[in-house]
Formats: structure tokens, C-alpha cells, sequence
């Protein structure tokens, strides 16, 4: 997701990103899983594979479910104007 909403809504087999320790897969039954991610976002189905590209996002695994946050970097508190 994305501040727009839902840029992809399907089931897949694997999801590949990237955190500051380097890159990493999640697979199905992956253990819960929380994590500040970079660069790019990789959804595996079947044969292919869904690149998209990231300055930074939110990546949470709960469930047998993964849930992504894009562009992060957009939410900030307002300023007080006193």
C-alpha cells in the first residue's frame, strides 16, 4: 500500500525486499515478522515476479499474511505554526 491505496491484492508465493542487514525472502508460513525496508520489493507468483521500486517502507508478516507500507518517508507530524 501506498499513501493512493492497494498496488497489489493478490496471493503469492514469496515476497523478497532488502533491510539494512541485507536481502531477505518471506515464505509461506513465515514466522511473524516486522521490518523498516529499502530499495525494492520483489512479489513472487508462479513464474513471475513483481518488481517495485522503493526509497523506504514497512513490511509486516502476521499471520500467513504480509502487509506492506510504501513511502513512509511522507508521514510526518505537523508543525506547530506558534
Amino acid at each position: 500500500m501506498n499513501k493512493d491505496g492497494a498496488l497489489y491484492d493478490e496471493e503469492a508465493d514469496a515476497v523478497t525486499s532488502y533491510n539494512k542487514l541485507g536481502v531477505f525472502d518471506i515464505l509461506p508460513m513465515h514466522e511473524n515478522f516486522i521490518s523498516l525496508i529499502r530499495d525494492q520489493l520483489i512479489i513472487h507468483k508462479g513464474r513471475d515476479a513483481k518488481k517495485i521500486d522503493l526509497k523506504d517502507g514497512i513490511i509486516k508478516v502476521k499471520d500467513n499474511q504480509i502487509k506492506v507500507y510504501l513511502g513512509i518517508q511522507d508521514m510526518r507530524e505537523p508543525q506547530n505554526s506558534s
